[in-house]
């Protein structure tokens, strides 16, 4: 299980609404506070890519650092979505390499928000692999990313 933290920078103080507004105002820090008890399926995540010759080492098997840089990219696209603002992967919780991905295989890199809280959020990513020649995809890797507001 691979676990990653993502941190939303905030760039400036956000605006306010005119007292009396509050409908429309925004917590500190980029939250609105009407997307509280938001669903993690609304900013679920999927990246899909073919693994190509420069992802690969001499025997033809993709670098685990490649897989991670794909698992990190999904965390953060769960994490923008989620927080609505930049985000900063904070750590790696856990990562667990089950299974080599062969070159030519397409990686679907799948990821959804597990926690979150006003200053962090942890997204869990699966990735599974699709070879030509087998009838279903397996699951490779997993691991949980953690998300935090500086």
């Amino acid at each position: 299980m691979m676990r990653i933290c993502i941190y939303p920078i905030i760039m400036e103080e956000e605006e306010r609404a005119p007292s009396g507004g509050g409908e429309g105002q925004k917590a500190k820090g980029g939250f609105n506070a009407k997307d509280n008890g938001k669903s993690p399926a609304i900013s679920a995540s999927t990246l899909t890519q073919v693994m190509l010759p420069s992802d690969c080492g001499e025997f033809h098997i993709v670098y685990g650092g490649t897989l991670m840089k794909l698992m990190d990219n999904a965390s953060g696209m769960v994490a923008v979505r989620h927080c609505r603002s930049n985000v900063v992967t904070a750590c790696v919780d856990a990562l667990d390499f089950i299974s080599p991905v062969a070159l030519g295989s397409v990686v679907c890199v799948n990821a959804k928000a597990t926690f979150a809280s006003s200053r962090s959020l942890e997204v869990v990513v699966t990735v599974t692999a699709e070879t030509f020649g087998q009838d279903t995809p397996k699951v490779l890797e997993q691991g949980l990313f953690k998300s935090r507001k500086p």
